[in-house]
C-alpha cells in the first residue's frame, strides 16, 4: 500500500532549496554601487573597467618602484615616470592609490577619466591619454605623472 501524502519531516535538509541572492553581473553591480556617479553611458563603461580590477592598497612609491624616470620632459615642476602597460594597468594602479569613497568620473576634451584622493588627501587622476605620449597617465597631485606605454 502506497501513501500519497507528502511528509515534509522526512525530506533531508540538503534537498530543501535555500534562498540565494542571485549573482549580479558587473554592469548591475556598477549601476547599484555607483549610480550617483553615472551621468552618461561612458561613465558606466569606465566604472565597469574600474570595478573589474582587484583591490590592493598601494602607495605612489609602490607604483613608481618599477618605473623609469623620464628626464627629457620640458615640465620640470613634475617628476615624470614611464611604465609598461595600458589604460587597464593605469586604472588598476589608480584603484590601489585612492580611497574609494572619493572616486569621481571626470570629463575632459580627450575622454573620460577618474579622480580620487589618497589617504593623505592628494588628488589623483587617471586618464586614457597623455598630451606628450598619447598613452594613459596617472597624475599624482601637482608633483608627479606616471605615463604608461
Amino acid at each position: 500500500y502506497f501513501d500519497n501524502k507528502f511528509d515534509s519531516t522526512k525530506v533531508p535538509d540538503n534537498d530543501i532549496p535555500k534562498n540565494k541572492t542571485p549573482k549580479l553581473s558587473i554592469r548591475e553591480r556598477v549601476r547599484n554601487k555607483y549610480a550617483h556617479l553615472i551621468k552618461d553611458p561612458l561613465d558606466e563603461e569606465i566604472l565597469i573597467r574600474y570595478e573589474s580590477k582587484p583591490s590592493q592598497s598601494l602607495t605612489i612609491d609602490d607604483v613608481v618602484s618599477k618605473a623609469v624616470e623620464d628626464t627629457t620632459s620640458k615640465r620640470k615642476n613634475f617628476k615624470n615616470y614611464e611604465l609598461p602597460g595600458n589604460y587597464d594597468t593605469a586604472i588598476s594602479n589608480f584603484k590601489g592609490l585612492i580611497e574609494e569613497d572619493t572616486l569621481r568620473v571626470i570629463n575632459a576634451t580627450n575622454g573620460r577619466g577618474l579622480m580620487g584622493y589618497s589617504k593623505d588627501g592628494i588628488k589623483i587622476i587617471v586618464r586614457p591619454w597623455s598630451s606628450s605620449t598619447e598613452g594613459p597617465t596617472i597624475e599624482y597631485g601637482k608633483i608627479m605623472k606616471v605615463r604608461y606605454k
